[in-house]
């Protein structure tokens, strides 16, 4: 058996990292910049097609039962306005290189889509096994990152010098 002392030692846990895990890799996964451009690009279109597919013309003009609760509440031509503004603005802040209309296009993304999740997983809760549960986790997800390219872009605003002294 070991001494009380050796169980407290830092080079004995150090040493059994090193023996059982593997080395931590020197690697920072950044993306090459057309990576980057395909991966962020992404994030806008998932908007963007919600926003087409609503402004389309369906076969009837009657909702499907598989609109959840949420999205019967507004005519759905109003959830398609909803998604292209969001898309749009944060397109036009990602190709102005403004800031702060991206950052507005991600929180209206974000805004919506998490509405939509909520929705759709409120429709369901009840199912056994959260039948459909890849409906509302992709719109979740996307909304996420909306909020975090937000947060990220807004923690990048370098606001210029105030003079105080005027």
């Amino acid at each position: 058996r070991a001494p009380i002392s050796a169980l407290n030692d830092q080079g004995a846990a150090a040493r059994l990292r090193r023996r059982w895990l593997p080395c931590r890799g020197t690697w920072t996964p950044l993306l090459p910049l057309h990576a980057r451009l395909i991966a962020a690009g992404v994030i806008p279109a998932v908007p963007l097609f919600y926003g087409i597919d609503y402004l389309l013309p369906g076969e009837t003009d009657d909702l499907p039962a598989s609109y959840s609760i949420l999205e019967q509440q507004l005519p759905i031509q109003a959830w398609g306005v909803l998604h292209l503004i969001a898309a749009l603005t944060m397109i036009a802040g990602f190709a102005g290189r403004w800031p702060r209309i991206a950052i507005t296009g991600c929180v209206m993304s974000a805004s919506v889509l998490s509405t939509m999740a909520v929705g759709r997983m409120a429709a369901i809760i009840d199912k056994p096994w959260w039948d459909g549960i890849s409906g509302p986790a992709i719109l979740a997800a996307v909304a996420t990152a909306c909020w975090a390219m937000a947060a990220g872009y807004a923690l990048q605003i370098k606001e210029p010098p105030r003079d105080d002294a005027g």
